[in-house]
């Protein structure tokens, strides 16, 4: 079976103002070239374009050419669209979800700070106490190394 909307050059959505216009289009076309063998091209599409202008024809059309009615067809745009309404709502969903969010981040913004303040607060604390450490473990080093140092003296002095 010819493929009568690729025979015109149109859509298949295509309106009857469309179906004429493309067949005055390629009958022009084909009418000039004068090849006696294209009149049955052009008998065809004469055929396709009176088919296709036809609402009745064109259902009935439609059904043998594609192999299911067009109320199937058109629930089938119905859910292409209700998929792209989908789609949609879930991009605007996904804004949505980012801009609470966000306000989300702002309002916790001074909770986050005070958290980051005392954390800061608390390095500098732990910092000053290791240092404290390390200075009284020099101190006492160096106090084991005085009072060595004395006890040697002692020695020396009393030995000789």
């Amino acid at each position: 079976m010819q493929n009568y909307y690729e025979l015109l050059g149109v859509p298949r959505d295509a309106s009857q103002r469309e179906i004429a216009k493309a067949y005055r289009r390629r009958a022009v076309v084909h009418h000039r070239s004068k090849v006696i063998q294209l009149k049955d091209h052009l008998d065809l599409m004469a055929e396709a374009c009176a088919t296709l202008s036809d609402p009745e024809r064109r259902k009935l059309y439609d059904e043998e050419r594609w192999g299911y009615p067009t109320a199937l067809r058109n629930q089938d745009e119905r859910d292409r669209r209700e998929g792209r309404v989908r789609a949609a709502l879930a991009r605007e969903l996904g804004r949505i979800s980012l801009r609470r969010s966000e306000l989300a981040v702002a309002a916790n913004a001074d909770q986050m700070h005070a958290l980051a303040t005392e954390h800061d607060l608390r390095e500098a604390r732990d910092a000053r106490a290791r240092r404290r450490r390390d200075h009284l473990q020099r101190a006492a080093a160096l106090l084991v190394l005085v009072g060595l140092a004395a006890l040697l003296w002692l020695l020396v002095h009393r030995a000789g």
